[in-house]
């Protein structure tokens, strides 16, 4: 997901809510994919005051489901979250172009507040495109805009997390600006059909996963803002699923494919969550489809709002790694489980749990070699 935040005095049309979706189509061509529907958490206000003045009021936050994933769009913050063969990326000038068209003009330290870029290992890397065919090269495509550091967690191709932090924010500036994200891979074929696609249905389903579990993944407290969500869903033929519920200024994202051999789905949202809520969270997600393994990260920009805290104990999972990152500009961790069913002994041939810090990268971007980001050198 790349994610970048604006000065709100930067932004020429005010807020990045009042950039039409057209611009935003045309910017999303670059990217590879295309914008399918919108929702909103607080419709925009474009009414006259009582004195006849033009009352503006853009609080909120914009979802849209795309033919790749979501972007959302809150006064100052854009989250371009992709998967498949997309190119986040090279969206990323056109981003910069319509939002502070002068920026070549100025240090990108004068128009953002922070910008990230992460995402999960790559069971395949060969067949992305570049700048996505590894990741040395795609910190080296951020290092020229941006001046930021670079992190691995975990291990493996297809069980670690990739992320790169730009944070311009005053040291000790405290923002709201948080992550979890639980991922599962190797879904069961019957359970992940029966919930992840329209096949065998007579008629169009009503509501999907999202909309049906969505207090098992928030909880049912009515005075918690993400019971007042807005969620728009589709379900894609022949099979796969996205999802995207809005609340306040924050999201919770669904992205699901069932197709044997590549089946994954994953749930993220950008609420911050006490470690009570986090668990419900895992749990719900962890409801949503039978899967072999599940991973869960956790991302706070502010180090000093990041709980260090244990990994949650997921019934039905055993804890295979856990790996964390702590610096003064940003904090994160990653958890990786297996079924118990497939190693139940911490002792058994090929299990293992471990902590570590996670490998760091600092400013070093394309001149950290990837085996040397991994520790293996």
């Amino acid at each position: 997901m790349l994610t970048i935040s604006f000065k709100k005095r930067k932004i020429s049309a005010g807020s990045l809510r009042l950039i039409p979706r057209e611009t935003w189509s045309q910017v999303l061509e670059h990217a590879r994919c295309e914008i399918l529907s919108v929702v909103d958490s607080i419709p925009l206000d474009l009414s006259l005051s009582s004195k006849g003045k033009k009352k503006t009021t853009t609080k909120g936050i914009t979802g849209h489901l795309l033919s790749e994933s979501s972007l959302f769009l809150s006064d100052t913050t854009l989250s371009l979250k992709t998967c498949g063969r997309t190119r986040p990326l090279e969206a990323l000038e056109p981003i910069l172009n319509v939002v502070a068209p002068m920026w070549r003009q100025k240090r990108l330290d004068e128009i953002i507040s922070y910008a990230s870029f992460s995402r999960f290992g790559y069971t395949h890397p060969e067949d992305q495109p570049k700048p996505h065919d590894s990741w040395d090269n795609e910190v080296a495509f951020l290092e020229r805009y941006l001046r930021g550091e670079a992190t691995i967690l975990g291990s493996g191709d297809g069980c670690c997390y990739h992320l790169y932090v730009a944070n311009y924010l005053p040291r000790g500036e405290i923002i709201d600006a948080f992550s979890t994200q639980v991922a599962c891979t190797q879904l069961d074929p019957m359970d992940s059909f029966a919930n992840f696609s329209e096949m065998g249905s007579a008629m169009p389903r009503t509501s999907g996963p999202l909309k049906t579990m969505w207090r098992d993944l928030h909880g049912s407290e009515t005075r918690c803002i993400a019971n007042a969500a807005s969620v728009d869903e589709k379900f894609f033929q022949p099979h796969g699923y996205s999802a995207n519920g809005v609340f306040g200024h924050h999201f919770t994202t669904v992205r699901a494919s069932p197709q044997e051999g590549c089946s994954f789905f994953s749930v993220e949202t950008s609420m911050p969550l006490t470690c009570e809520a986090r668990d419900q969270f895992v749990l719900g997600a962890r409801n949503l489809c039978r899967s072999s393994r599940m991973s869960l990260t956790e991302f706070a920009l502010c180090p000093a709002l990041f709980a260090k805290r244990e990994p949650p104990q997921v019934s039905g999972f055993c804890l295979q790694r856990s790996s964390h990152s702590i610096g003064a500009t940003f904090a994160c961790a990653h958890h990786h489980y297996v079924r118990e069913a497939e190693t139940c002994s911490l002792d058994a041939p090929g299990s293992s749990l471990s902590f570590d810090a996670g490998p760091r990268m600092g400013n070093r971007g394309p001149h950290a070699s990837l085996p040397a980001a991994l520790g293996l050198q």
